[in-house]
């Protein structure tokens, strides 16, 4: 982000005018159309798409560019697709051009569009009064990941065997409470016996009927987490926590998989206690 402090000031050698609705606008694309960007990380399921910036310029009838003219970002994604154009999560923002006349979607971390949970084909349309442009752009599936390494070996490091009660909270008062379990930790080594980094594990759990274990805050599953150099990989995404149990009580098992190598964590929900249920 530029600071509001100039130490210089420049002096355009073109004309430029400000936005007036009076006068004929015409708006044009400058540069990010057409972008295919695959999906990747581990953050989101099926990993997260991240596009670099969309520019468009509004000029007036004359070809001036108008600055302060606002424009507003739309995207248009298929169903199941999640895009993502600000840090609040909506699917819309608004810009304003600078005095070039230009316009730049670039508010999440630099880049214009997140895409999650699906691929394929989206528009993502800038408005500017009657002007409009529309930037048609492809979310591609997240590469495979390469082949389990032959003969590794998954040993469970920490978080077997938790018995958690639930609990209320006033923030978010599900019935019954929540019960919310430590970081689960398992380590990956090849038949050496050497760490194995970079390798993703699979996690998946088993609920008795009626109760919902969440180990994704998007709700999916299953979720899956990176090996560090270590060769250790730790389901923490939820707050911290490796799981959030819900509306039941009782046994239920977290397994993390690797190829044919897999360890199972047994843990426990218990009752809320009587004086939190009040």
């Amino acid at each position: 982000m530029q600071s509001p402090a100039r130490l210089l000031v420049l002096v355009a050698v073109v004309a430029t005018t400000t936005a007036n609705p009076g006068t004929a606008q015409t708006m044009t694309r400058i540069s990010g159309d057409n972008q295919q960007v695959a999906r990747a990380g581990y953050e989101i399921p099926g990993g997260r798409a991240r596009f670099e910036p969309l520019v468009v310029q509004v000029v007036d009838d004359s070809g001036k560019p108008i600055a302060r003219a606002p424009v507003t970002w739309v995207a248009q994604a298929p169903r199941g697709m999640a895009c993502q154009l600000d840090p609040a999560g909506h699917g819309l923002a608004r810009t304003v051009t600078d005095a070039d006349g230009k316009a730049t979607l670039n508010q999440m971390s630099g880049k214009s569009v997140y895409v999650y949970y699906a691929s394929g084909k989206f528009r993502v349309t800038a408005l500017h009064g009657d002007a409009s442009v529309t930037f048609h752009l492809t979310a591609l599936d997240m590469a495979p990941p390469p082949p389990p390494v032959p003969g590794a070996v998954m040993t469970l490091v920490s978080g077997d065997k938790q018995r958690v009660a639930r609990v209320a909270r006033v923030a978010n008062r599900i019935p019954g409470g929540t019960a919310r379990f430590q970081p689960l930790v398992v380590r990956l080594t090849d038949a050496s016996g050497k760490p194995i980094p970079g390798a993703r594990v699979t996690w998946v759990a088993t609920c008795p009927q009626g109760t919902v274990c969440q180990s994704e805050p998007s709700g999916a599953s299953p979720t899956t987490t990176p090996t560090d150099v270590d060769g250790k990989s730790t389901l923490n995404k939820m707050g911290g926590d490796s799981v959030h149990v819900y509306y039941g009580s009782g046994k239920f098992s977290m397994t993390a998989s690797y190829g044919d190598a897999r360890v199972t964590f047994h843990l426990a929900a218990l009752d809320m206690a009587p004086a939190d249920a009040k």
